[in-house]
């Protein structure tokens, strides 16, 4: 256990230097013979094994066979109810099922349970959030999501979570629920600093989704704010705002941040609005790589 301690110390010590930590709530040291070492390391039910070795031979056709069991599996996993849900499992579950959503040409299986589930554990588990969401992707346009989402928002969220709910919404196709305007709205109007990064993502979602007012509304902070990141994405967020092109060439004569008119030159050349990263695997086989 000694020997064990030295080791984090040396990780730690060697992370400030690139001014990253370790969670100490969720750093432990576990003796190999203690329940927690033999629960964690205990071995995963055999298809998702199979599932990888599908996934890495390309077997399309094994793919679409072990899809609707590992759907199976993972509703199966739920019912155990929160109490004694196997958090970890569940998620090695549906990690396998989003990488099967790379290729092209699956066979259609409802999913809807498994994101309800999502949206459910991401109150129950906030610090996942990250993991469900990466999950929700995949019915991100539907509306039970963006219902869960709302609904999310509404409740006690917090700041940083707000922020990962606005980029999954921002990939959306089509929002299908009004509310989500004017609680965006909402949130780009106020000025608590503690909500700057959900504000910022809000601001993308309204110029990717929102009206020309929204628009109008939004290329109008610029000029008052103090912020990069904020600039940042008011400049992302007006690129489908019909007097974008004044503006643009406004904040390049006017604005001496080097960044900001590099980003200004980067949107200028863009043939299609890019408001937010996505992940170009999705439905595509051509892009895996190892």
């Amino acid at each position: 256990m000694k020997e064990a301690r030295e080791v984090i110390i040396h990780i730690i010590r060697s992370l400030r230097r690139y001014n990253l930590n370790l969670s100490t709530i969720k750093t432990e040291i576990w003796h190999k013979k203690s329940p927690e070492f033999k629960d964690f390391f205990k071995e995963f039910p055999e298809i998702l094994n199979l599932a990888n070795k599908a996934f890495n031979e390309r077997n399309v056709d094994q793919i679409n066979e072990y899809l609707p069991i590992l759907v199976k599996d993972v509703k199966e996993l739920t019912k155990s109810g929160k109490k004694n849900f196997n958090e970890r499992l569940f998620r090695a579950y549906i990690w396998r099922i989003v990488k099967f959503y790379w290729f092209k040409e699956l066979n259609k299986v409802n999913l809807k349970s498994i994101g309800k589930k999502c949206l459910d554990y991401m109150e129950v588990y906030p610090s996942r959030s990250d993991i469900f969401l990466e999950f929700l992707i995949l019915e991100k346009d539907y509306k039970y999501v963006q219902d869960g989402i709302l609904k999310i928002m509404k409740d006690s969220v917090y700041p940083w979570q707000e922020m990962h709910l606005w980029r999954l919404l921002i990939k959306a196709s089509r929002i299908k629920n009004e509310e989500l305007f004017e609680l965006a709205r909402n949130r780009v109007r106020g000025t608590n600093p503690y909500f700057g990064a959900a504000r910022n993502y809000a601001i993308i979602f309204l110029g990717k989704h929102g009206d020309y007012q929204d628009r109008q509304n939004i290329q109008s902070f610029f000029n008052q704010s103090h912020s990069f990141f904020e600039k940042r994405c008011i400049l992302i967020a007006i690129q489908e705002y019909s007097e974008k092109s004044q503006i643009y060439n406004r904040f390049m004569k006017n604005d001496d941040d080097m960044l900001i008119k590099s980003l200004v030159s980067y949107l200028k050349q863009k043939q299609e609005p890019e408001y937010i990263y996505e992940d170009k695997r999705i439905g595509s086989i051509e892009t895996i790589e190892y």
